[in-house]
This record gives C-alpha cells, structure tokens and sequence, in this order.
C-alpha cells in the first residue's frame, strides 16, 4: 500500500469514527476530542499516559459462553462492540488494541469479543451469532449508555 493511499484509508476512518462519535454523542464533538482521536487512530500502541482500561470478562447469552474483553475509562458517552478482523492475534491484535483505546479515550465504551474461528482465519455464519451475543451483553451491562453500535 502506497503511503498516499494509506493516509486517505486513514483520514476515511478517522472521519466514520468521528461521525460516529457525533452520531452517538447527539451533541458536536469537542475539536480536542476530535483531534486526539485522529492522532491515536494512526497509532500502532496505546497512547502515552493513557491507563489501561482493559478487562478480560466471561459471559453466557442463552446457554453460549464467550470471553471479550471490555475496554472503559470513566463515564462513557457511547458503547460499542468492536470485531476483531481475520487475524491470528484476534482480539489482542496490537493495531485493534490501539483502536480500542483510541475509542476509550473518545469515551466509548467499547467490547471486543474472541473469536477462536476468526483467529483460526476460517470464518462461519457462527461468528454472527457470537457478534449479535456480544452485543445483547453489552447492552445489559449496567455501565453501558443508551447509545449502542
């Protein structure tokens, strides 16, 4: 990948995240918050001085267990739950690591749910139904805001 076509693929995500944090937030993100957020997205670790919010959680939705882990600082403004592409390193892929505590830092709340068949690199219609239960988990969270992706 060129470097030019790298910064437009990341100026792209950086403006979905920032819609998205608009979107969720019903008021207009602060240009700080917007600002921190584009410099941590083209991070590959977390950002200096940021704690760690990351806890691994177990979970069981109709019988089905599951194991994510839950990314939170403080009051978050928004959830959501954030699907770890076909990796061997799955969840704890460092470039997926750094985006969710890119989102943290935005105020999310953010879920990231192991899938053994994604680190497998074989995907199913499985992976679905692991995805919707992590989100029916986040929303019952107590924690969690009305606003939920």
């Amino acid at each position: 990948m060129t470097l030019r076509r790298f910064v437009l693929v990341l100026g792209a995500a950086a403006l979905a995240v920032a819609a998205a944090a608009i979107a969720f937030s019903g008021t207009v993100v602060r240009a700080d918050e917007a600002a921190r957020l584009i410099l941590d997205l083209g991070r590959t670790e977390a950002a200096p001085g940021l704690p760690l919010g990351r806890t691994s959680v177990s979970y069981t939705v109709e019988g089905r267990p599951h194991v994510a882990d839950l990314y939170e600082i403080g009051t978050p403004a928004a959830a959501l739950v954030l699907v770890p592409g076909a990796a061997a390193t799955g969840k704890d892929d460092p470039r997926l690591v750094a985006l969710a505590n890119a989102l943290v830092r935005a105020r999310f709340l953010v879920l990231v749910p192991d899938l053994p068949r994604v680190r497998e690199l074989r995907l199913s219609s499985r992976d679905a139904s692991d995805v919707g239960d992590a989100v029916l988990y986040l929303a019952a969270r107590p924690e969690t805001p009305k606003r939920l992706g």
